[in-house]
This record gives C-alpha cells, structure tokens and sequence, in this order.
C-alpha cells in the first residue's frame, strides 16, 4: 500500500526529501571517522607515557639505591599504570595484589620490569600492554565493530530508502505487464510492420519517469556540502539494484546466483548477443565512451554534482532493465503482433538509456532481447543451435532465449 501510494502521488520534492537522509549517514559516519582518529592520537600518547615510565622504572630497577614511594604520581605515571591495568593483568599483577597496599604500585611496575629488556624497555605485562596498544593505534585496527556494523546497515537503508522513492514509479507500471493482451493479440490486417509499432503507455511511463529524475536530482547535487557529505556513503549504492536480476535469472529456470553481478555489468555479453554496439574496450571500466569527453568542459563542482546524479540514474536505470527483462521473461505468450510490440517497447527504452549518456547504459541485452522478437521463426532457430552453452553467462543469455 505504501508502495503504491508513493507511486501513485510521487513528486520531485519526495527526491529531493529522502536525499537528505543520506546526509545523516554521512555525518554519523564522520562523527565516527573523527572519534577514532582522536581516540588512536589518545593511544599514541598513552603509548609514549607508558614507554617513558616503563623506561624509568627499569632504571630504578636496576639501581641498587633505596627507592622512596613518592606523595605523589605524575600524569605518566598515572596513565602508565591505568593503561596497564586496562589492558590485561596476570600472574604479576596478581602477586602484586599480595603486596602492602602502600606499595602496590611500586611493585606491580618493578614486577612487570623483570626479565631481560626489549626495543620499548618491557618486559611482562607491560609489554604485552605496550603491543596492544601498538595494535590499537594502527589504522589499520578496528577500534569501534559494532558502531561500525551499525554504520553499514545505515547506511544500506538509506540507499534502500532513495531507491525505493526514485524507482517506485517504472516498479508500479512493470509490476503487471505479463498479463496485458496486447502480448498475444492478433495483427489487425493493417499491414504496418514493427518498425511502425508505438511503444505502448506502460513503458513510455517509465521513461518518462526516468528521464524526470535528472531535474529531481539536480536540486541536491547543486549544495556542495550536502553532496559532499551524501558522496562520503554513496559505496556500494548498486547493490539496491541486485533483487530484480535475482528474479530476472529464476524467471529462465537459472539457480546459479554467481553470475547475477556479471550479467548486470553486461560487457561479458557483448560478443554474444545483438547488442547494438560496438566492442570498443574503453579501458575505462565502467566509464564509458563519451562520459569523460563531456566532462572535460565541467569544472569540479559540476563534475562531482553529475556523478553524484548519474550514480542514481545508473541505479535506477539497472534496476528498470532488470525488472523489464524479469516481466518480459514471464509473459506467458507472444503473437508476432505482440512480438512487434515488445520490440518496440524495448526499443523505447534504450533510446531513453542512451539519451542519458550513462556508462554501461542501455544494457545489451534489452537490444538483444527486442532483436529476437524482429527475428522469423527460422532465423530465431538457427541462432538458438548455433549457442554454444558451456560458459555460464552464455547458458543464461541462451535461457533467455529459449523463454522467448
């Protein structure tokens, strides 16, 4: 019900609202990025106090002079030996507990001196307090797990949420296309060919739809400090998009979930399918062809405010081609009317893609797919024996095809 009533009376402000909540994360996550880097500061002045009264102790150690118990403990001193406690008592430290209460910290820290000397003048206890310290200080270290656990799960909600609000639309319209009629309708005996087939509503809705989110990012992009903090916790936002490829794969009786990632990229695909593109290898990954030649006239606000756009329009756009592929899959049947309808709806669609300009946009297997259904009976055939299925990602476009 929420679903659809976010769908039904979605309007840009609700992008521009939801978009803020990413900044909560953000500043959680830079309040918890501040707190650690002040905490292991904290645990490099521990580590040099405890290594100046570890130092210090030795010495009297190992000076045959009458040591007095001082009035008073010096904030080294102090430190050193809270800092010791803290982090683990034994065997010495338990001796120590015997021991007068007078002089219990001379001799917990005489006790800890013992023994052959090291690099931090430790032995013992100290020692191995010394390290842990050590241990904790480097970046490396984890200092705060569950804040972290509890910042990752913020921050998978909030990408959730976005989602949900920026796709809730194409979701509405794709969510009952397998049981239109117009997949299994007749040809009317007008004589007019594919070519001359109109995209029908649902789907000239979801582009719409799509090409509207650009004015509905834009708004947030343009405040340098929201996105920079709505930036710090955009990493790993295409996971969002993962669930309708899930559903994509089962819908053509694949239980192999390890190629849901490669088939979402999609350049694995190219060599194998009717694309509509050329293999040209950017190198670039996943920046694509022409992305990087637009940028060149962007200065770096403008710059940073369309990737921040174009991360959710690659998302969005993702998860549309997905579900669309899922939904397609599914139709229980296609007359050749119905197949020049489909072909025309997914033709529709990758000219929305690629008005865009989107890295790995629009995915080669919508054009695969719309090509199929131009395809006559003998032709479709002859394509489907001359499959070779012994690559995974080969077996599943080859399912698809089958489904067809």
């Amino acid at each position: 019900n929420n679903q659809q009533s976010l769908s039904e009376n979605f309007d840009d402000q609700h992008v521009s609202t939801v978009l803020e909540i990413l900044k909560v994360a953000g500043l959680y996550q830079s309040g918890l990025r501040d707190l650690e880097t002040k905490t292991r500061e904290r645990l490099v002045v521990l580590q040099q106090r405890m290594f100046a009264h570890n130092t210090q102790e030795k010495e009297l150690n190992e000076k045959p002079t009458q040591f007095l118990l001082p009035d008073a403990l010096s904030v080294v001193e102090i430190d050193s030996i809270i800092t010791n406690k803290a982090l683990g008592e034994n065997s010495h430290s338990a001796s120590a507990n015997a021991t007068s209460a007078a002089t219990s910290t001379s001799s917990t820290a005489s006790a800890a001196m013992a023994g052959s000397g090291n690099a931090t003048g430790t032995t013992g206890d100290d020692h191995d307090s010394y390290e842990t310290l050590q241990r904790l200080a480097s970046a490396d270290s984890i200092l705060y797990g569950e804040s972290m656990d509890a910042l990752g799960a913020l921050k998978r909600s909030c990408h959730s949420l976005v989602f949900d609000v920026c796709s809730a639309v194409p979701r509405k319209h794709l969510s009952s296309i397998t049981s239109m009629p117009s997949w299994s309708s007749s040809d009317n005996g007008s004589g007019v060919d594919s070519y001359g087939t109109l995209a029908q509503p649902y789907i000239t809705q979801v582009g719409e739809h799509i090409l509207a989110l650009v004015q509905a990012l834009e708004p947030f992009a343009t405040s340098m400090e929201s996105l920079k903090i709505a930036n710090s916790v955009m990493s790993g936002v295409r996971k969002v998009a993962v669930q309708p490829w899930k559903d994509l794969i089962s819908a053509i009786g694949i239980s192999n979930d390890t190629i849901v990632d490669r088939l979402m990229q999609g350049k694995e695909l190219i060599p194998y399918v009717n694309s509509g593109f050329e293999e040209d290898d950017d190198e670039d990954g996943e920046n694509g062809g022409g992305e990087d030649q637009d940028d060149e006239d962007l200065d770096d606000d403008e710059r940073a405010a369309n990737d921040f756009c174009n991360k959710w329009l690659d998302v969005v756009g993702m998860a549309v081609t997905g579900r669309l592929l899922e939904r397609v899959m599914r139709i229980p049947r296609l007359s050749p009317k119905g197949c020049d309808h489909l072909s025309a709806d997914l033709g529709y669609l990758v000219n929305v893609l690629a008005a865009l300009g989107l890295p790995n946009h629009p995915h080669p297997l919508i054009n695969h797919v719309a090509e199929l259904a131009r395809l006559d009976k003998v032709s479709f055939q002859n394509q489907l024996s001359q499959r070779d299925t012994s690559l995974p990602i080969v077996a599943a476009v080859a399912s698809m095809e089958q489904r067809v």
